[in-house]
């Protein structure tokens, strides 16, 4: 398979979005947006019933690509303040364990 620069900006920016970073899934966005935007074109201006079948797949798979790529990012986004926020508590728990035993 190859890879052309978009392809390899697009992986990076989707392990950028998997370690948390806002940014990366703000560009992300901006990649597939004009994408959308074509599908909705061709889909609107096309004849041929079975192209436009073609382009509605397009636009609803870009749709729903982009929904789950939201829902997913601000789970894991929720994930990571989780994670955060137990080890916060198993910090105070040793901290308030030492000071007990002494």
């Amino acid at each position: 398979m190859k890879r052309n620069s978009e392809h390899i900006l697009t992986v990076w920016l989707v392990v950028n979005c998997q370690l948390g970073d806002a940014e990366a899934l703000q560009q992300l966005m901006k990649i597939w947006y004009p994408k959308l935007l074509g599908y909705a074109y061709h889909l609107v201006n096309e004849s041929d019933i079975g192209l436009k079948i073609n382009w509605l797949a397009g636009t609803l798979s870009t749709v729903v690509a982009f929904a789950i790529a939201r829902i997913w990012f601000f789970m894991e986004l929720n994930r990571l303040s989780v994670i955060r926020e137990i080890k916060r508590v198993e910090l105070q728990v040793s901290l308030l364990a030492e000071s007990y035993q002494k």
